[in-house]
């Protein structure tokens, strides 16, 4: 079975570099030219003709023959199409749910993440105050230890509330 690109579906091969598909190993699943747009927002022109173009149309449009025939085939009971209907709104239901939840869920993240701002602060502001009174109270030697305590003090309570 050949491999396709995951990104444009052209076959991947490995023996020329300046042809569509090409990958330096076969094992990936994405050509070097989807992988540059990707990663890189590099545009490479497509190189390929309308023949290709044709080519490609015509085995999609026979593997879609083939699916349709297949469905085409199966007899379902009007029990069955019942149960695929409700499916799809059951379905649609969650999706739109699920989106529904989404979205509140990051409108509450982020009020929680501005509301956490000032208690944060109030916190880390009487930690450094009380960091910085243990400064303040140690007996000083003489003025020049004084004068430290007093810059220690002021460092510590401007670095708690930023």
């Amino acid at each position: 079975m050949i491999k396709k690109c995951i990104g444009c579906g052209i076959p991947l091969q490995t023996k020329y570099k300046h042809i569509e598909g090409y990958v330096e190993d076969i094992n990936k699943e994405i050509c070097e030219r989807c992988f540059k747009l990707k990663y890189y927002g590099e545009y490479k022109e497509v190189t390929l003709d309308n023949k290709d173009y044709q080519n490609y149309k015509k085995t999609k449009a026979n593997e879609e023959k083939r699916f349709y025939k297949a469905v085409e085939k199966l007899e379902l009971d009007e029990q069955q199409v019942k149960d695929a209907k409700r499916l799809q709104k059951n379905a649609f239901r969650t999706f739109n749910k699920v989106d529904d939840n989404s979205q509140k869920y990051s409108e509450s993240v982020e009020a929680l993440g501005q509301a956490s701002v000032f208690p944060i602060n109030l916190i880390f502001s009487g930690l450094g105050a009380i960091i910085g009174l243990k400064f303040l109270n140690r007996k000083p030697a003489n003025k020049i230890q004084e004068a430290e305590n007093f810059i220690k003090y002021f460092g510590v309570i401007l670095a708690s509330s930023l």
